[in-house]
């Protein structure tokens, strides 16, 4: 190859690579509008404006990718879930109270144990006496 073709395809890839700055940043940030950003780029990046808005797109804040799922009937919050439990093991102990009994005994039992990790009916019950003595 010629040294004048060898100098146009150093200068075509130096200049590809300024072109494309603003999606390289997008990707080495892993900003989540990373195709959006490069397709602002490719199409419009020649007008100049296209491409200022790309790289400052590129610059602005990146979203984690974090989904949550919002509380339903079928995947309560995790609180709610253990109040259930305690509720179900007070109806239980208890049938002949009020719910009105059955509501401060589970109030005072989910209490007690705030700070377990777990639960399961031994804590329960050891929960239970503390609160009747």
């Amino acid at each position: 190859m010629k040294e004048e073709n060898i100098q146009a395809l150093v200068m075509l890839a130096f200049l590809a690579i300024i072109y494309l700055i603003p999606y390289l940043i997008a990707a080495s940030r892993k900003h989540h509008q990373n195709a959006a950003i490069f397709a602002l780029n490719l199409l419009l990046g020649w007008t100049g404006l296209g491409w200022i808005a790309a790289l400052v797109w590129s610059l602005t804040s990146v979203q984690q990718n974090v989904t949550t799922t919002p509380p339903t009937q079928a995947n309560p919050p995790k609180q709610f879930r253990r109040i259930e439990v305690i509720k179900k093991f007070v109806v239980e102990a208890y049938p002949e109270a009020s719910d009105t009994e059955h509501d401060k005994l589970t109030a005072g039992l989910s209490r007690e144990l705030a700070d377990q990790d777990t639960i399961d009916n031994g804590k329960m019950i050891q929960a239970m006496m503390r609160l009747q003595s």
